[in-house]
């Protein structure tokens, strides 16, 4: 019996949806790629064409702030700051002594030797205590932590 009311439901469904919309709507179709004839022939400015120039000003052009001395430097600092590889152990491979670097920028365990480039600073050396890296400018040491768990 479900079904009965359900197969009707969907036939006249489909029916509704089949129909004209000249039928639906007391017999005036309305269609969207034509404005109504009454609305053309009200507009006082109904020959002119839009003119598509007054839509290529520039109504906001703020001024380009200056850049400060310190805020430079504060940029450079944070520049500096950039470094965030975490230093997890130095390991001696046949007498060479390689560092292996944690990225939490790309989630990557780095094993690097002096002289390997990271982006932009490069492995200047390694000891059994710490690493120091520099970008050309400044040179930035990484020194194992001990666990304090």
């Amino acid at each position: 019996m479900t079904w009965l009311i359900g197969a009707s439901a969907i036939v006249m469904c489909a029916w509704w949806a089949a129909l004209p919309l000249e039928q639906y709507s007391s017999g005036t179709a309305i269609t969207l790629n034509q404005p109504s004839p009454g609305l053309i022939e009200k507009s006082p400015n109904a020959s002119d064409t839009i003119d598509l120039g007054a839509f290529a000003a520039r109504l906001w052009n703020p001024v380009a702030p200056q850049e400060t001395d310190q805020q430079r430097e504060s940029k450079s600092a944070k520049r500096q700051e950039s470094i965030r590889f975490q230093l997890i152990g130095i390991i001696n491979d046949g007498g060479q002594l390689k560092a292996a670097l944690y990225d939490p920028d790309t989630d990557r365990l780095l094993i690097v030797t002096s002289g390997d480039r990271i982006r932009r600073h490069t492995v200047t050396a390694i000891s059994a205590e710490d690493v120091e890296l520099s970008d050309g400018r400044s040179t930035t040491r990484l020194t194992l932590t001990e666990d304090r768990s």
